[in-house]
């Protein structure tokens, strides 16, 4: 118990720290305005099997879910710290306040606040990026075995969250260069391991987990694979410009100096070594680049691809990317933990004005759900059921000022009165309507008709027995 303390300690402190401002925020987001209501798991439907028995066995086999947060999350955050321990061990990083530094600047990625903001989804989220960081731990004296453990690791964090998968492709090529760097004979064959590693556990979830446990029509349609011709091509090159127009706008000039500065120290030290050379500079831009690429990784081969900022996870190893090489060419922990701060702290910054976005946002739609009740219940209309909504609720001035300083918050504000998106009928419901169901029918029936309510923010109309709720955006 007191080497567990001794060895984990700065890592808890630094996960509760992380996640501390969601937990005080107590917020719900998309589809847990809908569990919060319903009671339903539902992730055996989107192919995250195992998402949904750690939650039965967290709801002691209830037949609804109930509302455990944050005991899920910070129980995946005990199991996270324990597999991010093994990644710096596995990079020779010894000392526990540098490691644990390092795992702050890769949950620092401001693509990891949508991530945290779900009340439900974001513990198995951080359980699914541990099955993804320990199956590249793995080290047996049998290569096959190897392979074997490293497979199921890595197809345990398909069956969690499959956008993870990218965090253990961006780690393979850190390890590339590491081996580089150390000249280290494991080079070509960890990286052929890594690489079998992703095609078995692909193989084992798809033709094993997903045949057993059968995804939704819904969730299959975003599993399509490209086909390599010419119309997949395009559609690769749509997604990864769909995908760098979204990464970009975390790069604030203040962010990217910082990175350069940090590079640049790499370099230094590597020609100081007289480390440097053709083949470890071909490394260096083989990692970078699949480090990249891995932001959004195996979405960018889908045929329906959704870049919501949840899926980019694969980006947060980017931002480690830089303080861990450090540690590759130099061991002074002091100069690491600095380089370290030095793209965490401006991070932070941003997740923190990011989270203080959604807050508003969220307060805001349930604010203007109050509104929309008073209307609704002066009409006499409180007992009706259908509802026909249109057009976005507008954002508030305090998250567009937010947005205007960091770009990346348009992304990360959850949206829920989107046209017919049930995330507005939920939160109509979460504050005081009765069952509430869609009627799809043309919006241009309206224009027949004066609204009964007409504000800055929505117009009510009351036509055949259907209320109409057109948001001004």
């Amino acid at each position: 118990m007191e080497n567990i303390i001794k060895n984990y300690k700065y890592h808890y402190i630094i996960f509760l720290i992380i996640v501390s401002p969601y937990i005080i925020n107590d917020i719900y987001v998309y589809d847990d305005i809908f569990r919060m209501q319903k009671g339903y798991y539902g992730w055996i439907d989107d192919g995250r099997f195992l998402s949904e028995f750690f939650y039965k066995i967290m709801s002691l086999g209830a037949n609804n879910i109930p509302d455990l947060y944050p005991i899920p999350l910070i129980l995946s955050g005990v199991f996270f710290c324990f597999s991010f321990k093994r990644l710096t061990n596995l990079f020779n990083i010894e000392n526990n306040l540098t490691s644990s530094l390092l795992m702050a600047s890769l949950l620092s990625c401001p693509m990891l606040v949508s991530n945290f903001s779900f009340r439900y989804d974001g513990a198995f989220m951080i359980l699914s990026m541990s099955f993804a960081i320990l199956s590249l731990t793995v080290s047996t004296k049998n290569i096959y075995l190897n392979v074997i453990i490293s497979s199921i690791l890595l197809s345990f964090a398909f069956s969690t969250y499959q956008a993870s998968v990218n965090i253990f492709i961006a780690l393979s090529s850190i390890l590339f260069l590491f081996n580089a760097i150390n000249k280290n004979n494991k080079l070509m064959s960890d990286l052929l391991v890594n690489m079998i590693t992703v095609f078995i556990s692909y193989i084992i979830y798809s033709k094993f987990y997903l045949e057993i446990f059968e995804q939704s029509s819904y969730a299959s349609n975003f599993n399509k694979i490209i086909q390599f011709n010419d119309d997949g091509i395009n559609i690769l090159l749509e997604n990864l410009t769909l995908s760098f127009n979204v990464i970009k706008l975390i790069f604030t000039p203040v962010i990217s100096v910082i990175l350069l500065i940090i590079f640049s120290i790499f370099i230094i030290n590597l020609i100081l070594n007289k480390k440097i050379n053709l083949l470890l500079l071909g490394c260096l831009i083989i990692t970078i680049s699949v480090t990249i690429l891995s932001s959004s990784g195996v979405i960018l081969f889908g045929v329906n691809a959704k870049f919501y900022p949840r899926v980019f996870m694969g980006l947060s190893v980017f931002f480690m990317l830089f303080p861990l090489i450090i540690s590759f060419v130099s061991k002074n922990n002091s100069l690491i933990n600095l380089c370290t701060l030095a793209i965490s702290l401006p991070l932070i910054l941003v997740n923190q004005t990011a989270i203080n976005s959604i807050k508003n946002e969220i307060n805001f739609s349930n604010q203007v759900s109050e509104y929309i009740y008073n209307d609704i219940n002066a009409l006499g209309l409180t007992s009706k059921e259908n509802y026909h909504i249109s057009g976005t609720l507008k954002v508030t001035p305090n998250t567009r000022n937010n947005i205007n300083v960091f770009p990346i918050i348009s992304h990360l504000i959850p949206k829920h009165f989107v046209n017919f998106y049930d995330g507005g009928r939920f939160t109509l419901m979460k504050n005081g309507f009765s069952n509430i169901t869609y009627n799809k029918t043309k919006q241009n029936i309206i224009n027949k008709h004066k609204p009964l309510r007409d504000n800055n923010i929505y117009s009510l109309y009351y036509i055949n027995d259907t209320v109409y709720l057109i948001f001004k955006d």
